[in-house]
Parts: structure tokens; C-alpha cells; sequence
């Protein structure tokens, strides 16, 4: 699903210019992802390959993460100001939120709302998104979400969208009902996904 819209909001590309280092340390919320063939030995597994940074923690927390195996999966590449999955989290209590972001003070301002409205199901990761699709379990994720990524019209080799990201997208998606959702308020980015969505042959 691809959705041309004019608003001027903005969200950072996961593969924008790196963002400034020495921010406040990662809480509860962010996660370090791991391989499911060598997960952390303390970490809580929360089902796709990723591993929470709170650590070993009480039998409560794993039976949240019990939970979280079997919940619905949802993503988002480049959630920026996190208006959109904020709400996303707010209205799918029951599903696992995962948000990827490389701009660190983006994180930090959805870290603090994550606190503030009390969100036990959303988590958010600085890493490319390109990264997480090499340890992505197969057909795992119900929806992913890409809106306002950078264009990037003078270098579009930088753009997330490309034939290996379809390759990668289709297969972490649920076959059965896996959604993918792009909004752009660029045309020329519009254009370029239709074309590429249009002429895509999945591999043989």
C-alpha cells in the first residue's frame, strides 16, 4: 500500500547521516538485536530474533514475553517525531510495537512518551533497518510501516526502498495477512516505489 500525501511532516530515514553521539544511555525500552542462533544469555527473547536490553528480570516479565511470541508484530522504519507509532502502541495494546530510528534524540523524545503513557508493548532500536532484515525471522511481522522516509532525489541510491528491501520485506512478512505501508509527500519517491512495487518478481 503506497500513499502520496502532502503533509510536510518528516520522519528520519534509517539511512540518513549518522546522528550525534554521547546521549543518555538506552532504558528499558530500547533493544539490542541478536542473531536467534546466539541470543544474549540474560536477555528476555521477545520472539524475533531480538533480545530486550532490561536483562534478567522477574517471572512476570517472561510471561510477558510469552505474550509477546505469539502477538501480533508490527514495525516501523524511521518513526521520527513517533506520533505514528505511539498511537499504533496505544491502540494495539496486545501486539509488540518495534520502531527503528538512527537519529538518537528522536529516540530519546519516544522514549520519554513510552514512559509517560505507560507503553509495555513498544520498543525502539538505533540501528539501519537494513541490519534487521538479515536476522528478521521468516513471516513474522503482520504490518510494516514506512511514512515521510528522506527522499533522497540527488542520491537514490540511499533510499530504503529498493528491490533488496522488497526481497527482505516479503519474506518477513505473514503471508496470510502482512501488510506493508508507505506514505511519502514526495512524487518523485511516489512514482519510484509504484514503478518498483509494479515491476516486482519475487525470487525463484
Amino acid at each position: 500500500y503506497a500513499h502520496e500525501s502532502s503533509d510536510s511532516h518528516k520522519s528520519t530515514h534509517p539511512l540518513a547521516p549518522s546522528a550525534r553521539e554521547g546521549e543518555q544511555k538506552a532504558d528499558s525500552h530500547t533493544i539490542e538485536w541478536e542473531s536467534n542462533t546466539s541470543p544474549s544469555p540474560c536477555g528476555r527473547d521477545l520472539g524475533w530474533g531480538i533480545d530486550s536490553a532490561r536483562g534478567c528480570e522477574s517471572s512476570a516479565d517472561s510471561k510477558q514475553d510469552l505474550h509477546f511470541k505469539n502477538a501480533p508484530k508490527f514495525l516501523e522504519i524511521g518513526f521520527g517525531s513517533g506520533r505514528h507509532i505511539l498511537n499504533l502502541a496505544q491502540n494495539n495494546p496486545n501486539a509488540l510495537i518495534i520502531g527503528l530510528e538512527i537519529y538518537r534524540p528522536a529516540i530519546l523524545q519516544v522514549l520519554r512518551q513510552i514512559e509517560l503513557l505507560n507503553l509495555t508493548n513498544l520498543f525502539v532500536a538505533n540501528i539501519d533497518a537494513r541490519l534487521l532484515f538479515e536476522v528478521a525471522t521468516r513471516e513474522s511481522l503482520n504490518a510494516i510501516f514506512l511514512h515521510f522516509p528522506v527522499p533522497w532525489e540527488q542520491n537514490p541510491q540511499r533510499r530504503v526502498f529498493s528491490k533488496v528491501f522488497l526481497d527482505n520485506m516479503i519474506r518477513a512478512l505473514n503471508p496470510q495477512n502482512g501488510r506493508f505501508e508507505l506514505i511519502t509527500d514526495s512524487k518523485e519517491y511516489f512514482d519510484f516505489a509504484k514503478k518498483l512495487a509494479r515491476n516486482y518478481r519475487t525470487k525463484t
